[in-house]
């Protein structure tokens, strides 16, 4: 009886602990930043053909601010930052020459929304965490195409992105009013309209699946969490 009464009073522990981690009123200040870098390369398999290398990367920070409105479950405002750049080289051969060309994509975006956040405790230094975020980002991609050394055609687009994520991700608590994060997409629905001199390009997308080229590190501080 002891004995199953001292499990007991462990459990309870251990539930109190786990379920009050963040504190209802705490405010979040934190952010998260990814980087990402990818490579392609494709080689011909003959005299003719073309061989072809893409290299692209992309940085973000999120900047965040919240509030606890029930333990574990905090929602606030969001800022987004995101640049990135790929550059496309190629080389097409034929049976009398070869000629080159490079298109070079710059992206920059700016936007702001909105977060949800629930956290799912196991322990009294790690958390589980789920998080529904959506907002607009103003986009500018300038892109230059480079054929043979000729005069290069560039060209400008801006248009407003709009998304929504669903992210998850675990948290390490080495003090209670700090968290050092790692989070990913789950789910991302996206949608666009742009207008160009030549046509009018609208693009929605969904992906779904764990993503992890899209890996985010980021630091939360809970003010007022005891």
């Amino acid at each position: 009886m002891k004995r199953l009464l001292l499990v007991l009073l462990v459990f309870q522990c251990f539930t109190f602990a786990a379920s009050a981690q963040i504190q209802k009123g705490s405010v979040l200040l934190g952010g998260s930043i990814n980087f990402a870098n990818s490579n392609n390369d494709q080689q011909r398999t003959s005299d003719l053909g073309s061989d072809r290398n893409t290299t692209s990367n992309e940085f973000s920070f999120d900047p965040k601010v919240g509030i606890a409105l029930e333990n574990n479950w905090v929602i606030g405002a969001m800022v987004r930052f995101k640049t990135g750049k790929s550059i496309m080289d190629a080389t097409t051969y034929s049976s009398t020459n070869s000629s080159k060309e490079r298109l070079t994509n710059e992206q920059n975006a700016f936007g702001a929304g909105l977060f949800a956040r629930k956290y799912f405790p196991f322990g009294d230094k790690f958390s589980a965490f789920g998080e529904l975020n959506s907002g607009a980002l103003k986009n500018k991609n300038t892109s230059m195409y480079e054929y043979n050394n000729g005069s290069p055609s560039e060209n400008e687009v801006n248009y407003t992105e709009y998304e929504t994520r669903l992210l998850a991700g675990i948290a390490y608590f080495p003090k209670n009013w700090m968290a050092i994060e790692l989070s990913t997409n789950l789910a991302t629905f996206t949608s666009s309209n742009q207008e160009t001199t030549i046509a009018d390009y609208s693009n929605n997308s969904f992906e779904f699946g764990l993503n992890t080229s899209a890996i985010y590190l980021g630091v939360s501080f809970f003010l007022n969490n005891k």
